[in-house]
């Protein structure tokens, strides 16, 4: 496993930490099993919009879940993947739990590295797409960011397995016996 640590940009680690601030301040009120990955996009992005500077996105772009536009004249562009892996909670009407899945299944895993792939298969150049906006211009940052489930027992759970992958950037919160680890991946 790569151990080298690679920068993040400020404008994503900035709009990163927000998102993780909100789902911390969500999770005592509504279950992990009720959020997704478009809730934590949508928290990324007020992240975004709450910095002191010009910032433009596109969500869902050339099948890529975010692009983010940066800085004005000089500006960065950068590509965004999220995953949120949680267990999946199985409750019977009365609202007892029957089931709860612990770990990825092989659709799971298959989706994490293909978005690495497709990232990695992005051009970091410049590139000559339709759209106006980007004409010439070079990705200057690819990430993928995930918020995945633990159980911190000896079971094996979505942690388990996406532990092993190289992150630059983790952090956790306790939740339901468990935690919820968040990471930020710089692909290059």
């Amino acid at each position: 496993m790569d151990t080298d640590k690679r920068p993040i940009d400020p404008v994503i680690k900035l709009a990163f930490d927000h998102a993780w601030i909100c789902l911390k301040e969500a999770l005592p009120k509504i279950r992990l099993e009720s959020l997704n990955e478009s809730t934590f996009r949508y928290f990324f992005l007020l992240g975004l919009v709450a910095q002191r500077m010009e910032i433009d996105f596109d969500t869902e772009w050339y099948r890529n879940d975010l692009l983010v536009r940066a800085g004005g004249p000089e500006q960065r562009l950068m590509l965004i993947e999220f995953k949120f892996y949680r267990f999946k909670r199985r409750r019977e009407v009365d609202g007892k739990q029957t089931a709860k899945q612990r770990f990825p299944g092989k659709k799971n895993k298959k989706e994490f590295e293909n978005s690495l792939r497709r990232l990695k298969k992005f051009p970091n150049g410049p590139h000559h797409l339709k759209r106006k906006k980007v004409q010439g211009k070079a990705i200057a940052g690819k990430y993928l960011i995930a918020v995945i489930e633990s159980s911190l027992s000896k079971e094996k759970d979505f942690w388990s397995y996406y532990k092993t992958q190289r992150f630059d950037a983790t952090t956790s919160l306790p939740h339901d016996g468990g935690q919820v680890v968040g990471c930020i991946r710089v692909v290059s």
